[in-house]
């Protein structure tokens, strides 16, 4: 079967389009190319692949989410929202409530996320294009 714009898997149906896009020209491929690999996991390949040639083509050009960056970090006396080149621009006790209002900020601003651990190291990055 050969998908298009219109007729994708239903798990596609809430991707981005530019990953959505991409996922479906490499789910084709995939199925005409490799007629013994089941079509679930022809799926699942195309959309991690779809995803991380997003990351690597799109974002990294500076354009939309990897300009702006929101950062969540650990603080002292509790949690902190940040942009790369401010102090802390939101404070808060909890992590959850610095997450929330992060991916607030990264949703609307079409930016990138990043959420560290009370150590410092990264825990999840978000791209909200």
């Amino acid at each position: 079967m050969s998908y298009n714009r219109s007729n994708y898997p239903a798990v596609m149906k809430n991707l981005p389009d530019v990953i959505k896009n991409r996922a479906i020209n490499i789910l084709n491929t995939i199925l005409t190319e490799h007629d013994e690999i089941e079509e679930r996991y022809a799926i699942t390949i195309s959309i991690n692949k779809a995803k991380e040639w997003v990351r690597e083509h799109v974002l990294v050009e500076n354009k939309g989410p990897n300009k702006n960056k929101y950062y969540v970090v650990h603080r002292k006396d509790g949690w902190a929202v940040k942009t790369k080149t401010s102090m802390v621009s939101y404070h808060y006790r909890t992590k959850i409530k610095a997450v929330k209002t992060a991916k607030k900020l990264a949703k609307e601003n079409h930016a990138k996320l990043i959420i560290e651990d009370s150590k410092g190291t990264i825990q999840v990055t978000h791209y909200y294009n």
